[in-house]
């Protein structure tokens, strides 16, 4: 539908699509079956493109977009500010952490992480490690300081010690403390120009 409407499909991202260039554009995105305006150089545009998908769909118009995929949304002006605060405490509640001591720093700088482990007493938990990490990998969207910790401990999804465990362990104790950490973005017009530059 949205190709009829003259929208072109970026070729590095299938969820976005944009219409027209220079001072005049607008680009959404559609998930499943939302469809979201990201960015527009104009209010008029956006309203166009609603009297036009009226026309061919069933929609409700929700504004301004506060939740996706586990994300909390909230844009002021030219500001965005995205963050995971239910999805963090989410993870302590199913992992029994609530009432664990917060902590400051993801890692120790003196532990010594070995590839090799056959010496060292493995861990299991019926999974709890692996889990756990794959709900820190997830959480990661919007968490970037915990990157390299939750990077690092996914390579040992398949052979964790109790070392690892209690590192994983640690980065949920940061987590407390930090859950209104996010990613804030000043949407300015450089950054309309660089998302155009990637479909023209």
């Amino acid at each position: 539908m949205l190709i009829i409407l003259s929208f072109v499909k970026s070729p590095s991202e299938a969820i976005l699509y944009v219409r027209g260039k220079d001072a005049n554009f607008i680009i959404v995105s559609i998930y499943v079956d939302n469809l979201h305006v990201i960015l527009r150089s104009d209010e008029k545009l956006t309203k166009k493109l609603k009297v036009e998908m009226f026309k061919v769909f069933e929609m409700a118009n929700l504004y301004l977009m506060s939740y996706i995929l586990e994300m909390e949304v909230k844009k002021n002006h030219n500001r965005i500010f995205i963050w995971k605060k239910k999805y963090a405490r989410e993870i302590l509640r199913k992992f029994h952490m609530k009432n664990y001591k917060s902590i400051s720093t993801f890692m120790n700088q003196k532990e010594k992480f070995i590839k090799d482990i056959d010496g060292i007493d493995k861990v299991d938990h019926k999974g709890y490690y692996k889990r756990l990490i794959r709900c820190l990998m997830y959480l990661i969207a919007t968490r970037v300081d915990i990157t390299f910790t939750v990077s690092l401990l996914s390579w040992f999804m398949h052979r964790a010690s109790e070392i690892y465990l209690q590192v994983a362990k640690r980065v949920v104790k940061c987590i407390k403390d930090t859950m209104n950490y996010g990613i804030f973005r000043i949407l300015c017009s450089w950054l309309f120009w660089y998302w155009l530059g990637r479909f023209y």
